[in-house]
């Protein structure tokens, strides 16, 4: 009986959270006025609809488009448009599509590795010039050497 009245407070909690879908819906619908209430966090959920309202009072805040690089700018003190405040997005995306080369390096290193493994018989090589590439898997050091279709990493 305690578990089932427990179970009922924990549902009734969840569904009046105020990060939820509920909330966003009647986010969207407010005044000006009660749009003033709202923290900057509720207002940039993306499940709120972009309305009139909503869109005046994120510009009202300058909270620019509400993603994260943005709000990592803005957090830092550079004010959206400034020289400054660009300079800090450039240099995020930058960052992001730095990792994402990685990550890519290394999946295709992994895919190479998988590839060599699976191959039937002896693996013969098609070229005697070798190919050296290093990388970083789970912080370690990974370096492949490319023959041919032999590869072989350590």
């Amino acid at each position: 009986m305690m578990y089932r009245q427990f179970l009922v407070l924990a549902l009734a909690l969840i569904a009046s959270s105020a990060c939820g879908p509920n909330r966003a819906a009647k986010i969207s619908v407010m005044s000006a006025a009660e749009l003033k209430q709202v923290s900057d966090k509720e207002l940039c959920v993306s499940q709120v609809e972009e309305t009139p309202q909503v869109l005046s009072e994120r510009r009202e805040r300058s909270l620019g488009d509400c993603s994260k690089e943005h709000m990592t700018c803005a957090s830092s003190g550079y004010e959206l448009g400034t020289e400054l405040y660009l300079k800090c997005r450039m240099y995020l995306v930058q960052e992001k599509e730095i990792k994402r080369k990685k990550r890519r390096d290394v999946n295709n290193a992994m895919m190479m590795l998988g590839l060599s493994l699976m191959q039937s018989g002896q693996p013969v090589a098609r070229s005697t010039t070798p190919e050296t590439t290093y990388y970083t898997f789970r912080g370690q050091p990974l370096t492949c050497t490319r023959t041919g279709n032999v590869v072989n990493c350590f």
